[in-house]
């Protein structure tokens, strides 16, 4: 169990707090790490079976409708949904799988785990991860770690971690990870992609980030880019931003039942993970002006998401009379889903008050998965808010998993 003061204390000698009270990176403190139910390490260990299998077959079924995209609405819509998401980047369909895909989890009332959404070009949460885990370090991990991979990675080279300007927010994140990869005999550096004027296109690197859009990032962008085009081993994350797009999401479940689109994706997830996807993920459909899959939502609570999001921006809890679904329903081409809306449960959690008290409340949580790329699962940790909109905030909880 952790002391109050401990744990305050190792969030300023290490940099991540400047005060006792820093509102930009503050959060509520617990006494102890969260202790996972044995009943979630099976269904992890299905999701992470999943995860690998909808990379692999995402990637096939991209592949054929930008081949067919001239001669079928259905394959050109897929392929648009997929371009969306590309933000400027170049289109690629590389053989290299992803190493480390974060997965969000929701925990509904029969104790099942959900699928939120699979982030697949988004590392920011793994210098979050090695924090949490930093901080209970005494504590051992029930995975196999997502050091072991970047170490793979990285070999005896240093690599760096390049941001986008619109991800400085999370340099000091970036910072602890160095921190920590440093003890472990792994070196990295942190960059701005502003301050590239001296890179190295022989130098390893994390990822080309997503959502580099400024005039002073540009060269950076076409730096990065060149290097990818002559030596994509280099990067760590293969250049596939398209795959994050949740518009995915709704084709692979296909909610509505749309027989061409099962047709489709059948023929892409042959063997029984296509089930093993829809047992772990709600019913997820894309909506357009167009499409059908609009009459879906009608009756029920869903949770409406654009398909290029960040966090809560862009995500309502809605039915069909919400102003955003009215938009979302009436805009030609499909950038929206609509998922199931889950019931989740809550788990009694003792934390901190400012004053350094024990308390305890039940907090709604979000359970995030690291997978590797063959399905591995190579880490977890929960988010936790007493509301059920979960996400980072002043008054969420953060923590490693242990068994």
């Amino acid at each position: 169990m952790k002391k109050h003061n401990e744990l305050v204390e190792y969030h300023l000698d290490c940099g991540y707090w400047s005060t006792r009270n820093d509102q930009r990176y503050g959060y509520v403190l617990c006494p102890e790490p969260f202790r996972i139910p044995q009943r979630f390490f099976p269904q992890l260990t299905d999701i992470g079976i999943l995860v690998a299998d909808y990379h692999r077959g995402i990637k096939e079924l991209f592949k054929f409708c930008l081949d067919h995209a001239d001669y079928n609405r259905t394959y050109a819509s897929i392929a648009r949904i997929c371009k969306q998401a590309t933000d400027g980047l170049p289109i690629l369909i590389p053989e290299r799988n992803i190493p480390i895909t974060k997965v969000d989890l929701m925990i509904d009332t029969d104790n099942r785990l959900r699928i939120a959404e699979i982030d697949s070009y988004n590392p920011r949460g793994i210098p979050f991860a090695l924090f949490l885990r930093d901080i209970y370090r005494d504590v051992p991990s029930p995975f196999c770690g997502i050091t072991e991979t970047i170490r793979n990675f990285a070999c005896e080279d240093s690599f760096s971690w390049i941001y986008a300007d619109k991800e400085r927010y999370y340099s000091t994140a970036f910072k602890q990870m160095q921190r920590i990869l440093s003890e472990e005999g792994i070196a990295m550096s942190v960059h701005n992609i502003t301050e590239l004027q001296k890179f190295d296109p022989n130098s390893k690197t994390m990822i080309i980030p997503w959502g580099i859009g400024r005039p002073e990032e540009l060269r950076g962008k076409e730096m990065l880019v060149q290097a990818y085009d002559e030596n994509p081993e280099k990067f760590m994350f293969p250049l596939v931003p398209w795959t994050a797009t949740k518009g995915l999401l709704g084709i692979v479940s296909n909610g509505y039942g749309n027989p061409e689109i099962e047709h489709l994706v059948e023929n892409f997830y042959a063997g029984g993970n296509l089930n093993l996807f829809r047992t772990y993920t709600p019913p997820t459909v894309n909506i357009s002006k167009q499409g059908k899959e609009k009459h879906w939502c009608y009756g029920k609570k869903f949770v409406l998401k654009k398909n290029v999001s960040s966090g809560l921006k862009g995500v309502w809890i809605a039915d069909t009379t919400h102003e955003e679904f009215q938009k979302a329903s009436n805009i030609k081409r499909s950038t929206y889903i609509a998922q199931e809306f889950v019931e989740q449960r809550t788990f009694p959690i003792p934390y901190y008050t400012e004053k350094g008290h024990v308390r305890t409340a039940d907090w709604y949580l979000r359970l995030t998965a690291y997978i590797g790329a063959n399905g591995e699962v190579l880490d977890t940790e929960i988010t936790g808010r007493q509301t059920p909109d979960v996400h980072g905030a002043p008054d969420c909880i953060m923590l490693p998993c242990v068994r």
